[in-house]
């Protein structure tokens, strides 16, 4: 939900000729699982994770459940350590990741 916040908000402040379809679109493409795994691996976060060095697990791209998930979590503490600043994490979240997935 707060990805989803700061998605719509970044496409109402940058884009603000889509239509209701448009952002609905934008939305279910950018995030649902496999987007945010691909955020996650762009992240390193596979690199960083201890479940990541159990034996016979399974590429990040294959467990998009998985890896989404937890970008979800790192996106949501971020958001607490950052005394649930939304501005400050959503630019974060938007210069990192949303901006360009939005522009291709």
């Amino acid at each position: 939900m707060l990805i989803d916040a700061m998605l719509t908000d970044f496409l109402y402040s940058t884009r603000r000729e889509l239509t209701h379809e448009d952002f609905d679109d934008y939305r279910q493409d950018l995030v649902d699982r496999p987007s945010l795994a691909n955020f996650a691996i762009a992240l390193g976060l596979p690199e960083v994770s201890s479940s990541w060095n159990r034996k016979n697990r399974k590429p990040p791209e294959d467990e998009p459940g998985v890896w989404g998930e937890m970008f979800e979590a790192v996106v949501g503490v971020l958001f607490l350590d950052a005394d649930r600043d939304f501005d400050q994490v959503s630019k974060w979240l938007c210069d990192r990741f949303l901006e360009e997935a939005v522009d291709g």
